[in-house]
């Protein structure tokens, strides 16, 4: 790939998500308490990072804009875009990782200060992040090791989806966002993680509670916070909206087969309904759709017209029509926001009846 010049698909791909991101950095940045929910965003940022920098480097020699130690915190939170999808670590080791998070947060705040030891948040009502994923998207369980990422790596960060986004290196004209603020209500509060975890329902799926609210968390970045910066960018969009949904239903999949020895009523009506949503199983069934977004890199024996835009690269692996798929996907994400809220009783009312 080093030496072989980029195809227009991939080129306006690129741009497209470069503009977005961009976009979104500077709407974080303008955001109220956006601190409270960027680590929620932060895999949708740095999978675009990591990605466009091991494609574009070759070519437009970026590697002066990330250090190392940069470059390997940007590899192990885009890895999270994937939920609990991981080649190296079975769907209990994720519990287990979960685990030490809650232990070590536990004894830094329960003990130490004597304070509730995990907040939640919500925008617009609806759960999009907590602070043991903050450290479950960095592959910490230290809040003390959050606090020392220095403030030059989110510079470098920032810099980088700058640089990508001006007229420099793609020479594209670039599609334009309106300047969209992420203006919803941002809620958060303090509680128990015991309490959290074994409130209502979400408890009857044991240790697996940590990485079910994970899940629900994504769904809703992707539904609602980022949906406020969508509307003139429905590339980028789809793009975030497919690689959530697939890896919400593998990642629920995996939940499923981790409890069939052990499983309530409510749990089984639970994964009754989500295998109720249509389509689920061809979402899953797209893995070279899944990897030419997130990677860049049509199918090898795709055959790719020169000439091809990056709907028609989308819609000759897919076999559908964009827009046809676009829908399926905001319905797929809704009813999984819908289902994971509802069955779980992880909705603002509920959180703050359950305190």
């Amino acid at each position: 790939m080093k030496n072989l010049p980029l195809q227009s698909c991939v080129k306006e791909s690129v741009a497209a998500d470069a503009t977005f991101i961009y976009e979104l950095v500077l709407a974080l940045i303008r955001a109220k308490d956006a601190e409270n929910y960027i680590a929620g965003v932060m895999p949708f940022i740095t999978l675009f990072i990591h990605e466009s920098h091991k494609l574009l480097d070759p070519h437009f020699n970026l590697g002066g804009l990330l250090t190392v130690d940069q470059e390997d915190l940007v590899e192990v939170s885009r890895h999270r875009i994937k939920l609990l999808d991981n080649p190296k670590a079975t769907i209990d080791d994720i519990a287990e990782k979960f685990r030490v998070i809650r232990a070590s947060q536990h004894a830094y705040f329960s003990c130490a200060f004597q304070r509730n030891d995990m907040a939640w948040f919500c925008y617009d009502g609806h759960l999009i992040c907590s602070t043991h994923l903050w450290l479950y998207n960095f592959d910490l369980s230290d809040v003390q090791a959050l606090k020392q990422i220095p403030q030059t790596t989110w510079e470098s960060l920032s810099r980088y989806t700058k640089t990508l986004a001006g007229p420099s290196v793609l020479s594209l004209s670039l599609p334009q966002l309106s300047s969209s603020f992420l203006d919803g209500n941002v809620t958060f509060d303090d509680v128990e993680s015991d309490i959290f975890y074994d409130h209502g329902p979400l408890g009857d799926f044991q240790k697996h509670a940590p990485s079910l609210t994970a899940i629900l968390c994504q769904v809703n970045c992707a539904q609602f916070l980022l949906r406020d910066l969508a509307t003139r960018n429905p590339l980028t969009f789809f793009k975030i909206k497919f690689i959530t949904a697939y890896h919400a239903f593998s990642s629920l999949k995996a939940i499923n087969a981790s409890l069939l020895a052990i499983r309530s009523t409510a749990v089984t009506q639970f994964f009754s309904r989500i295998d109720n949503i249509p389509n689920s199983s061809w979402v899953l069934g797209q893995s070279h759709l899944r990897n030419y977004l997130v990677h860049y890199d049509p199918h090898p024996k795709t055959n790719i017209s020169s000439t091809a835009t990056h709907y028609d690269v989308i819609e000759q692996l897919a076999c559908r029509k964009f827009n046809s798929i676009d829908l399926l996907l905001d319905q797929q994400l809704e009813q999984l926001s819908q289902i994971l809220e509802a069955d779980l009783s992880l909705t603002h009312e509920s959180l703050r009846a359950g305190k």
